[in-house]
């Protein structure tokens, strides 16, 4: 007896294949917008490094916490966009019409 051969299982694996895809459409929308956010706080960081040295210009610990800043939302964001691969391809497999391996029941 398989699992994926019932209809209730193959319903179930279509409801899980469409949560990953969900989930991974989630984590990369998450992780585009921290690339976005990740530019925009390089980009201050280093208008700040650039007056850092005049007598007006930014404290340059100021300058290593926005650099610190923008670093961390980097990799959060490659974080996110490398759990969206993995769940895109789940749930694509998971919806696809072709049959994966039977997967036996416990005990059968």
């Amino acid at each position: 007896m398989t699992h994926g051969g019932t209809a209730a299982g193959r319903r179930w694996t279509r409801r899980a294949g469409r949560l990953a895809s969900v989930l991974g459409v989630v984590a990369a929308v998450v992780g585009a917008s921290l690339l976005v956010a990740w530019a925009n706080r390089w980009y201050v960081a280093e208008m700040f490094a650039r007056s850092a040295g005049a007598p007006d210009g930014a404290d340059w610990w100021y300058v290593y916490d926005r650099l610190h800043q923008a670093h961390a939302t980097l990799v959060a964001a490659i974080v996110a966009l490398v759990v969206a691969g993995p769940l895109g391809a789940v749930g694509r497999r998971a919806r696809s019409p072709r049959p994966g391996p039977a997967v036996e029941a416990p005990g059968s």
